[in-house]
Parts: structure tokens; sequence; C-alpha cells
């Protein structure tokens, strides 16, 4: 979640964290068909309103963008954007934020943080979640005129009125404190801008800086033009990014127009103060134009972005653009939204509740990003320009944090998004030459470890949904069963060599414990899917996914590094308890982004094995429960110290990814009460509806899709056909699926915080209690939870 990343623009280096249709098909002329999934359809004129004739769901008013959007420097960020966009919009459209007190890159890598003072501008694409800043592309700003502009942010940026700002799926507004009034929604490639100005006398202005973006982040090129007799606007950047610089960034284009057409122009260049009748400017970084109006009160700007070209860009911006004023454009983003919130409806709890759920699904949309074109088109890792044939194309997979929730859950409930995904992995591969570990609009980053995509592939093959396995297996195996060339832009899977020859990866791979547990994980994964398939590799991944074992010392009860000889490093002073709360400190350096309590129990598809190892089901219930009451102290300790607040955790560590399935163990080991228990205690201090209601980055959605999984009930072992049984927390819940069919989900008894399931029932047949599977609920089932004190 952190994600490690090594940037080199500077000569430090810095070791830091690194809806729309998903069915659309394009015909032979570009336009799109066969719209499948019931979102959104786009003809030549723009958007073909796909539910124009379907009420708004009511659980639209429960999400607040505002969710995540704040919390503590440096790990307990949410990282979230208030701003405006379609379910996984290639544009996000939304404030760019600055203080002069607590300006930290950790606190801007979507962009916005919740206390700021200052907006800098709106800009049209942006992460969600994440954990290092990147996009940011062409700032947007309306302002009145003043001679001493330059394209130095410090001379334009605003103060805002706080009590103003407003958000809801697809809109944003806020009044600066100049009185000029911002408003924002979006399509899902095309972002529309509207800027009422307070009447005065002043001219008044709209700033564009593409030459400007987030922290560690460098614009190399930039251009841009207006045409004063059209308002035609161009603009292109070339960025190297807090992750993009890894593959040496990314090209990006916008197309679009201003009304009414400015007055006048101004420009500068290279950050100079501004100079008048500039139409056009360029230059290797720092360039912007100011549009101009003496009486004008009311500006809208509609622009259209894209990573394939400037006539890419058009093609976005006459597809869902022209014509559309900005409150069809509002409409037709809520009846984008409204395809999804219609299919998911739930009963009881508190309108808290509902809020932090609904704002958790709708957190799930904002990533991996729409990267093709409304004809089809989009910049592959071969930099070269392609046509989606199959569907739509995606990138931005932080795959070493989705592949936990995320994917599974599009698989079970938004199965079309999790094929185009799928195909769009397999382009990657196949136009760069290996699967990804963490795709970046047309490039791979390297970030994180292990080999996540194996286990997105092979969960989603479980999970039945249509795509060309053959092919993608064959780029499984490609890093599987040996490393990649050097000089190919690709790590592969880290210390491949180690884990084949000794079975473990050794001490001189930082952070071998974690990638050895990766690496296992991933081989579970490719066990159960080569046993489906029926391949000869399946010995291999089935032995394989046991290698984490290697790295379990007996005398301490942990797993730890050891040498290539097989010996354990430091087995006679080793004490969890002391491990440092920065998890990039180098006495953690066995492991990525976690302590030895957090990968202690890691393994989970493996519990049988990890039970025995704590000498049975009432030790290893003691030792969980242990760690979870040291958690509980740690909290309380680090809340009433600021300090501590935005701090890593020595022991259960929610705001990450390792151990966040922790509290469902409980239920594999029989004590479904103490998953109960520990639940609800996690929902109400990590989980809140408010600017700081994450425990960490969301991660391109993988912890809220955590919270609607955990709030539905149960669980998945990514990499299965398996989910665990928890604690739902409402009264009632039904999800439709793709095929028609619905999933509901029933609690009866007892209501109170004490209650846990007695028994579970599917399609009124008695479960154990421990798990569910795939198969029962992939045509639709009623899940029923008798609940007791």
């Amino acid at each position: 979640m952190l994600q490690r990343v090594i940037f080199s623009v500077l000569p430090v280096v810095f070791v830091f964290i690194c809806f729309t249709g998903c069915e659309e098909r394009y015909a032979d002329n570009g336009t799109t068909k066969d719209t499948v999934s019931g979102l959104a359809d786009m003809g030549d004129s723009g958007f073909e309103d796909a539910g124009s004739d379907i009420a708004l769901s009511p659980n639209l008013k429960y999400i607040d963008p505002f969710i995540g959007t704040g919390g503590y420097a440096p790990w307990g960020v949410g990282s979230n954007l208030p701003g405006a966009t379609a379910p996984f919009g290639l544009v996000k459209v939304s404030p760019d934020t600055q203080s002069v007190k607590n300006y930290t890159f950790q606190n801007h890598c979507s962009g916005y943080f919740y206390t700021d003072e200052y907006i800098a501008g709106f800009s049209n694409v942006h992460f969600a979640g994440t954990g290092v800043p990147d996009y940011g592309n062409l700032r947007v700003l309306p302002l009145f005129f003043s001679d001493k502009i330059s394209g130095k942010t410090e001379d334009y940026r605003s103060g805002y009125k706080k009590e103003t700002e407003y958000a809801e799926a697809g809109y944003y507004s806020v009044e600066l404190d100049s009185g000029i009034m911002a408003e924002l929604t979006a399509t899902k490639r095309v972002a529309f801008h509207r800027y009422t100005f307070p009447s005065n006398t002043n001219l008044k202005c709209i700033l564009f800086d593409i030459g400007k973006t987030l922290p560690l982040s460098i614009v190399t090129e930039s251009e841009m033009s207006i045409n004063h007799k059209t308002g035609e606007v161009k603009a292109y950047a070339h960025q190297n990014g807090g992750l993009s610089i890894n593959f040496g960034g990314y090209d990006i284009y916008f197309y679009g127009v201003i009304e009414p057409v400015p007055d006048k122009l101004y420009g500068w260049e290279n950050d100079e103060n501004i100079r008048e009748n500039r139409a056009r400017c360029s230059d290797g970084g720092m360039c912007g134009l100011l549009a101009c109006y003496k009486d004008t009160q009311t500006v809208n700007l509609v622009v259209a972005a894209s990573y394939t070209s400037f006539d890419g860009a058009k093609v976005n911006f006459l597809s869902e653009g022209k014509g559309v004023d900005f409150e069809e454009a509002r409409r037709l983003n809520n009846s984008l939204w409204n395809q999804i919130f219609r299919r998911v409806n739930v009963e009881g709890g508190t309108n808290e509740e509902k809020r932090v759920f609904y704002s958790a699904l709708y957190h799930i949309f904002m990533m991996p990003t729409l990267q093709n074109d409304a004809d089809g088109n989009y910049r592959g890792f071969d930099k070269k320009n392609h046509s989606a044939k199959w569907g739509n194309y995606y990138s931005d997979f932080s795959l070493w944090d989705t592949y936990r929730t995320l994917h599974p859950f599009l698989s079970l409930f938004f199965s079309s998004c999790q094929r185009d995904m799928l195909y769009s992995l397999l382009q990657m591969a196949t136009q760069g030459g290996y699967l990804p570990k963490w795709a970046l609009a047309s490039g791979e980053t390297n970030c994180m470890v292990g080999s996540p995509a194996d286990i997105v592939i092979a969960d989603s093959y479980l999970k039945e949904i249509e795509a060309p396995y053959e092919d993608l297996y064959k780029y499984i195996l490609k890093t599987a069963l040996s490393p990649t060339p050097k000089g190919s832009g690709y790590n592969g899977r880290d210390g491949i060599e180690d884990y084949i020859r000794f079975g473990f990866v050794t001490l001189d791979e930082g952070g071998s414990v974690s990638k050895t547990m990766e690496l296992s994980y991933a081989d579970n994964a490719l066990c159960n899917m080569t046993i489906a398939m029926n391949t000869k590799e399946s010995e291999i991944f089935c032995k394989s996914r046991y290698n984490y074992r290697n790295h379990f010392s007996e005398k301490t009860g942990y797993f730890l590094a050891k040498m290539s000889n097989g010996e354990f490093v430091n087995e006679e002073l080793f004490d969890p308890d002391k491990m440092s709360y920065d998890v990039l400190h180098p006495d953690n350096g066995d492991f990525i982004e976690g302590t030895a309590h957090h990968y202690r129990w890691f393994a989970f598809y493996d519990i049988d094995w990890l039970i025995g190892k704590d000498g049975g089901v009432e030790n290893f219930v003691k030792k969980l429960s242990d760690l979870f009451e040291k958690s509980i102290r740690e909290e309380e300790e680090a809340r009433s110290d600021d300090s501590r607040r935005g701090q890593s955790r020595r022991y259960l560590w929610m705001g990450n990814e390792p151990d966040m399935h922790y509290v469902y163990l409980f239920s594999l080991a029989g004590r479904t009460d103490l998953t109960c228990k520990y639940m609800n205690w996690i929902r109400k201090t990590y989980f809140t509806p408010t600017p700081d209601g994450l425990p960490g980055n969301d991660d391109g959605g993988t912890l809220s899709a955590w919270y609607v999984f955990s709030a539905l009930g149960f669980y998945p072992v990514a990499g299965t056909n398996e989910y665990i049984l928890g604690c739902p927390l409402f009264d009632r819940a039904v999800i439709e699926l793709e095929n028609g069919k619905k999933i509901e989900i029933v609690k009866e008894g007892e209501t109170s915080d004490e209650a846990y399931p007695e028994r579970v029932l599917v399609d009124g047949v008695e479960t154990t209690g421990k798990r569910i599977y795939f198969n029962q609920i992939k045509d639709g089932a009623q899940i029923k939870f008798i609940m007791k004190k």
C-alpha cells in the first residue's frame, strides 16, 4: 500500500511508497455497439443515456466523496479525491490543494488534502487512493486579472471558503475567496468546468497551467493553444511522475472548447510573468495561458483527455462533450453511477453506516482507469496506438493491493468489467513482454513485490470470467519459471532464482520474507488454476505454494529471513515487539511494508498448518486474540499523540494489506464470535464517515472493497473459490449480479454488538459456519445468518 519506488528525477534517491460501460464494443467505423452490461453506450453525438427511464437509486444520496480525503501523514492518509468522475473514468477532474503548514507528498497523492488552505487549480486526471503522486495534468483556475500573475503557483493559487465545499457522485463545487463559484462534473473522458464570477468591473480570467502537476512529478514537455475566434483549446504534456518515471513517463493530450470566446489572451513560458496577446505557448515544461473576459459572468470549459493523440482527444470531445451542457453532463454522470447503485441495496443499520458502506462502494469504481478513446484506440506498452477490439482497455492496476479484495469483488458482482481488465492485462504483456505488477497509463512501474497479476488471473479463471486464459497462462509461466532478462524493463518475480533453487528468497534480497510469502500466495492461486486447467505445471505450483513455510522459525514462532545455507538470521535476538514502528526502517528490512506480526498468519490459504504451528486451535485463538488486544491498546495510545497517528502499526495494521484478513482467521478456527467482536472494533475505529475515515491509503479501492465485503458478511480468499464467513452489518442486503440473479444476505435473531452467527444457511442448507463457495452463489442465493448473543 505504501508502495516503495525509486525516484530518480533528483540526485537524491528516495525510497517510498511507491463505469464506464465495461462492455463497450467497437464497430469497424469506431462507434460503440452491443452494450451488454447496461451501462451507458455512446453514439456519435455524445451519450445515449442508459438510465433515462430508470429512477435514480436513493442509495446515491449516501455517497460522501470526502471520506478518505484527509488523515495523518505519512501512512494514515486515505488519498481519495472529492472531484467529479464517472465509474472507472479516464477523467477525474478535482481540486489540487496546497498548504503552507503541512504540504507533503503523502498528503497529495490524489492532489487534494481536506485541511489545506489553498486551491492551486482544478486538474483533469488523477489517481485515487494511492501512496505516491502522479497525474494531475492541465491545471485550471478562475481568477481576476493581475499583472503580477506568473507561472509560479504561489502567484495565482486561491484560498477558498471551506463551508461552501460540496461533493456528490459526479459533481463538485466550491466558492473561492474571490467570490468565484467553481463547479465540476464529468463524463467518461470529458471534464466539464463551470465558473461563475461575481458582478464587478474586474477582468475575469481562466488560467491554464499545462506545466504544473503534483509533488514528485515533473512535466518535461508542454504546449498549449487557445483559438481566439472559436475558443478551441489544445494542450499536451509529457510527464515523469512519482511512479511513471520508472518507465520514462507518459504523454497526455487535451482538446476542448471554452465558451464564450475570450476577449483577451495572455501567456507565459518558463514561469515568467504573463504577456498579452499570447494564444500559444510551448516550453520544456513551464507553460500556460490566461483566457480573459470583460463582461462575461459565467465561463464553461469542456475538455477531453486522451493518452493517444490530439485526434484521440478530439474524438472523445465530439463523442461525449460537443453539444452537451454542464447540467446534461451531470445528469448523464448520475445515470452511469445509477447503473451500479441500483443493483446494491442494504436495509437496516444507521444512516452513518450506510454513508460509509455506499461511499466505499463508490470508491471501488475509481481505479483501474479507462484508457481507450471513444473509438477504441489506446496507447500500448510498446508506445504505439492500438484498437481495443474486445471492449475497454484499462490501466492503473495497483495489483499488489487490489488482488486481495477489489478484483474478487468485480469478478463476483461486475464480471464484465473484470473481463475487460483481463484482456487489458494480456495486451500489456503482448506489447510489453510481461505481465505487469503495477501498470500506469502506458508503462510498467515495477512497484511492489510478488506476482499479483497471476493471482488476479487465476482468481478470475476460478470465478468463470470469460478471457483468453491460454495466452495469459503463457505469460504467467514466462516469469514463474525463470527471471526476466536485464534491460527488459520488468522486474518479474523478485528473488525468483533463490525461490526456485532454495525454496525461499535469501537474505541477500531485501524484504526476503515478504517476497517468499507473496510468491507462495501466487503459486497457491496457480496451483488451483492449473488443477482446474489440467496442466502439467500443477505439480510445480502445488508444491511451491508451501515455500513460505521454509521461513518459519520453530524457536521464535515467527517467520524470519534465512541465509542461502538455510540458517536463520538473528534468531537468538529476535523480538517482534521491538521492531520499529516505521515499516521502512532497516530493522524491518526482511519485510516489505510490514513487521513480523503483519506476516505471521499471512498465508491463510494454509490455515490448518498455521493452526498446527500454534499448537492447536485453542493456542491459535489465544495468540491471535492477544495480537488484537495489543492492537487496541496501541491504537488508543496512537490516538492520544498526533505524532503517532500517521505511523504504521506494530501489531494489526488495517491501513495496509498483508494482515487485513486477520479478523477472519477467527472464523476459520471456529470462533466467528471473535470475528464479530473485533470486526465491530475495526468498523468503529477505522471506517467512519469523515475525511480521516480510512485507516490508510485506499489503494485504488482496496480498503473500500474490504469494507463492502465485510459489511455483507463474507470475505474472499483470492486465488481460490472460497469466501470466509464473517459478521454482516445490515439486516438485509440484496446484490443483483450481471446475469440478473440476486444474492440476498439476511441477518436474523440477536441484533446487539455482541451478537455472532450461531448458524449460517445457504438456500436453506446449513453450512459449517466457516466458508461458502463460488459455485453456491454464482447464480444467486440466499445467505441467512442466524445471530445469537
